[in-house]
């Protein structure tokens, strides 16, 4: 089932928008493919967040492979580890299946919800573990079908509406202004936006002085957001935000050598990176960067390393302020006691990493 609008919506913003005129035009009209059942599009919301669609169709496979029909009680009998063994993170493991149960139990009245206005939906549809605004409004679009949202906190969104006025970013008033004229297609506005920000650089009429691109990627551990500025990157961090943002051949360059990491195939990375603080952190970070894979330090060996012993909680601030993860090692850094401490994103995280790394050195035998 495919989104469906008219000639009349694409005359209605050329004629509201006329900046509109030349991009519909040139795009033409734009199949997206729909869910029309609501709780299968709620599930497909959960399974696709914060990874690429290649990976979403084969993990979208293998669930229907391996459940059928994709319905509530699908999952009722359902081990948590069966269903991880399809691809998928345990956190979206624990969604689906809190879902289901939620769907199952009557808990949750989809046909109510499906009557709701759109405010009274997304407040509705937040309250379910792993939708945040904005699958609640890409559910919305793909699975209602209603023709008038648009998320400006989408990173696509912001990026077209940039190439579109050929400016940095909009303000508040001129958003506002902006969802008047398009109204009540905001979301038709929404798919010339989305294929406005995925085109080629070099189309869009925009010159920019630096190229900013922030993606999310979901992995085993969790989401990693990955920023990068003029074809370097900037920040590796970990995140539970649920927009895919903007993603280019360098972020998923960089999100490829992190698979491998994950998998024990890789120990060093070999991409462009960018350390910005101040001369105390870099000192700190370009220590972090000389521990070797599998091997840990105390943040007292690091404090002696850059000629200041005193200086230990200061470098345990500073290595909480890294802004690239695991490619700056941060995890090898733990107490004079042996404790995992002072990590981030959670000492969870930070133990996993360790336990990838050794298990990987112990495969190799070294």
């Amino acid at each position: 089932m495919i989104f469906e609008y008219t000639k009349a919506q694409k005359d209605h913003l050329k004629n509201r928008e006329p900046r509109f005129e030349e991009v519909i035009e040139r795009i033409g009209m734009i199949e997206r493919e729909m869910e029309p059942d609501l709780y299968r599009g709620v599930i497909r919301q959960i399974v696709g967040q914060q990874i690429s669609t290649r990976a979403y169709k084969t993990i979208w496979e293998k669930i229907t492979a391996l459940v059928g029909q994709v319905e509530p009680d699908s999952f009722k009998d359902l081990a948590p580890e069966t269903l991880q063994s399809c691809g998928l993170s345990w956190r979206k493991v624990d969604y689906i299946l809190d879902f289901s149960r939620a769907v199952a139990n009557r808990e949750i009245d989809l046909e109510k919800m499906a009557t709701l206005d759109n405010e009274q939906f997304i407040r509705e549809m937040v309250k379910v573990r792993g939708i945040g605004p904005w699958s609640a409004q890409m559910v919305l679009i793909f699975t209602l079908g209603r023709q008038d949202v648009i998320s400006f906190d989408d990173l696509g969104i912001q990026r077209g509406l940039s190439r579109l006025y050929q400016k940095d970013s909009l303000t508040p008033k001129e958003l506002e202004d902006f969802a008047i004229r398009v109204h009540p297609y905001e979301t038709v506005a929404s798919l010339y936006l989305w294929e406005l920000a995925h085109e080629e650089p070099g189309r869009p009429a925009k010159t920019e002085k630096s190229s900013t691109s922030r993606a999310i990627y979901q992995t085993s551990l969790g989401g990693l957001e990955i920023t990068c500025q003029d074809n370097v990157v900037t920040r590796i961090g970990w995140t539970d935000e649920d927009d895919p943002g903007i993603r280019t051949k360098l972020t998923d360059l960089v999100f490829g050598q992190l698979e491998e990491y994950f998998a024990g195939l890789r120990t060093v990375f070999d991409f462009p990176y960018r350390l910005e603080g101040t001369p105390f952190q870099l000192a700190v970070w370009h220590e972090l960067e000389k521990i070797p894979y599998g091997v840990t330090c105390s943040y007292k060996d690091i404090a002696k390393a850059i000629g200041n012993e005193l200086a230990v909680r200061a470098v345990g601030g500073a290595n909480n302020k890294n802004p690239i993860a695991i490619v700056v090692p941060c995890h090898r850094v733990i107490g004079a006691n042996r404790k995992l401490v002072g990590y981030a994103a959670g000492v969870e995280i930070k133990r996993r990493l360790l336990d990838i790394e050794t298990e990987a050195k112990m495969k190799r035998g070294s």
